[in-house]
């Protein structure tokens, strides 16, 4: 770690004392070198949402699936850099088991969840069956109750979950994601495909939840960050903008890209720089 926080640079977004989540020198390139996202130092607070905020191709998505270990697992690109996780332990990156370790406490939903195969119970309880845990019933019944789902989904708990629509797959995946209590929890703009209720379950939800925990909520929808988030990180093309509290990034933003940004000034020519990251899953 000491290596890596010798080559951290300068430009260190959003760290404090208090921080449960801690990113240093994080970089992402493809095997011939060109870069994806640029090294950033960023330190994530427990207790507050925090919005990852960006214009299309900025690196958002990249970013998620870095943290949670997908894009080395992959295998195309390259990665270096250096997470300490909650309970200060501390990760290379680039190490092949950061997936198997961060999983412990850090749980991804991507803004297009696949289900598992088997029943809504199943799905449910898939987390927990991996920790060891056998008391299964109480967890399954908190969550549908804190998602408010309850009345709907406890008669169907043995149905197949491939018979979900849409919106009921995210929620489903919010269920199995959050009912193993992560510490860390990342979410890939979630308001894609849900409906204004589903939407209000979910934000609801991580509001009653980020008591304890890091939450790191990538969206499109500014008035969302405006209103969900405490802390606002801004990313384009592939690099951390600015970090801070979103009171004040809404209102006196520190960058010139960032008042762009969240004043719709951008124009095709500032577009265009960011489009290169679009066909590695980024968004």
């Amino acid at each position: 770690m000491d290596e890596v926080n010798r080559n951290a640079p300068d430009t260190r977004a959003g760290e404090s004392v208090g921080a449960r989540l801690e990113v240093h020198a994080l970089q992402v390139s493809t095997h011939a070198g060109m870069g994806l996202l640029h090294p950033m130092s960023f330190a994530l607070p427990a207790g507050v949402i925090t919005a990852l905020i960006g214009p299309e191709g900025a690196g958002k998505t990249l970013l998620l699936r870095t943290l949670f270990g997908l894009t080395l697992a992959v295998g195309r690109l390259d990665v270096a850099g250096a997470v300490i996780l909650p309970d200060r332990t501390a990760l290379a990156l680039d190490d092949a088991e950061y997936a198997e370790s961060v999983r412990r406490s850090m749980v991804w939903i991507p803004s297009a969840p696949a289900v598992l195969p088997g029943t809504l119970r199943d799905n449910l309880v898939y987390g927990l069956r991996l920790q060891g845990e056998r008391k299964l019933s109480d967890p399954v019944q908190s969550i549908l109750d804190r998602l408010g789902l309850s009345e709907s989904w406890s008669p169907r708990l043995h149905r197949c979950a491939s018979e979900l629509n849409g919106e009921q797959r995210y929620l489903l995946a919010l269920a199995r994601s959050l009912i193993v209590d992560p510490r860390v929890v990342l979410v890939d703009v979630p308001a894609m495909s849900l409906s204004p209720a589903a939407t209000g379950r979910m934000e609801t939800l991580l509001q009653d939840l980020q008591q304890d925990r890091v939450i790191l909520m990538a969206t499109h929808n500014l008035s969302q960050a405006a209103r969900l988030s405490e802390m606002c990180l801004f990313l384009h093309a592939g690099r951390v903008m600015e970090c801070s509290p979103t009171d004040r990034m809404f209102t006196c933003p520190e960058r010139r890209e960032t008042e762009w940004y969240l004043t719709g000034r951008y124009g095709s020519a500032q577009l265009t720089q960011s489009k290169v990251w679009r066909n590695h899953g980024s968004r």
